[in-house]
């Protein structure tokens, strides 16, 4: 059966997809490391969970992605409107967002 590329365009087509799945493979571990690297304190976090209704900013900033500012605007929060009813509740803190959020979801409890 006879092609209607030359042996220089397949050639080419190949060394092609073979650098942009190169490129792609390459850049894929970066981004992981880039998102552990974000959250360096989650392997010296004890395996117990912080009740986010008791906990004060210190013991807050144990959370992997809480920072001083979030802790102080999470009892700020809870100061003033009480406590939270469920974890979810917490993404109504300026400065966190979903994503971060799955990431500390299972270092958090509500009680």
């Amino acid at each position: 059966m006879p092609t209607k590329y030359s042996h220089n365009t397949l050639t080419v087509f190949s060394v092609f997809f073979l650098l942009v799945l190169a490129f792609h493979s390459g850049c894929t571990p970066n981004r992981l490391q880039t998102s552990s690297r974000r959250i360096p304190a989650a392997k010296s976090l004890s395996s117990q969970a912080i009740n986010i209704n008791r906990a004060d900013v210190n013991e807050l900033q144990r959370i992997p992605g809480i920072g001083p500012v979030s802790a102080k605007k999470i009892v700020d929060h809870r100061d003033r409107y009480g406590p939270f009813r469920r974890p979810e509740e917490i993404l109504i803190i300026d400065g966190i967002r979903e994503k971060r959020f799955r990431e500390f979801r299972s270092f958090i409890l509500i009680e």
